[in-house]
């Protein structure tokens, strides 16, 4: 059962940003963007990152964020993310379009009410959009999955003992370059 706990909400605004095409077709492209915000919630601070971003050619950012919360009376929580960011639902005005972006969220602190951070996975639901003057922002609510013990499960085995093999698929490396190629 998950038991999903919201630690913080994140807003933070694309400081400076640059993006380049990628050979061949020069269709997805590689960014890279500074980044400063807020956190609210139960973790408040201050936030600086970048976003090394890249876009595919089905239009998606496979987003890779690294970062850091700086909060009240000393606390850094280092933060690195990665996740998808869909680009819809777009409309016909640019400035109120709306990017949807899910996250898988690591954190790292030597702050014992935060420690158990750096023992788990978080997600982070979240979109990108636009204020009224063109400023892009991400928004994020971030959540610590919280570990409960799987106590209604089975404990046999899920296939019968006996010799394990490996290698049942033919493996050919030659045939696989030669697809590649062309």
């Amino acid at each position: 059962m998950l038991n999903p706990v919201l630690i913080y909400s994140l807003v933070w605004e694309y400081r400076e940003r640059w993006r380049t095409p990628l050979p061949p077709d020069r269709i997805e492209t590689e960014g890279f963007a500074y980044v400063e915000g807020v956190t609210q919630g139960p973790i408040e601070g201050r936030f600086r990152g970048t976003n090394s971003a890249r876009q595919r050619s089905d239009g998606r950012f496979l987003t890779d964020v690294r970062g850091v919360i700086l909060g009240p009376a000393g606390l850094v929580v280092s933060v690195d993310y990665d996740g998808i960011g869909c680009p819809y639902p777009s409309n016909d005005e640019p400035l109120e379009d709306r990017t949807k972006v899910t996250i898988s969220a690591r954190h790292q602190t030597d702050d014992p009410e935060w420690s158990r951070l750096n023992d788990s996975i978080c997600v982070g639901v979240g979109e990108n959009r636009f204020t009224p003057d063109g400023t892009r922002l991400a928004l994020f609510d971030v959540y610590e999955i919280q570990w409960e013990l799987l106590t209604d499960r089975p404990t046999e085995r899920p296939v019968a003992p006996g010799p394990i093999t490996i290698d049942d698929f033919p493996f050919d490396l030659d045939a696989m370059r030669h697809t590649r190629q062309a």
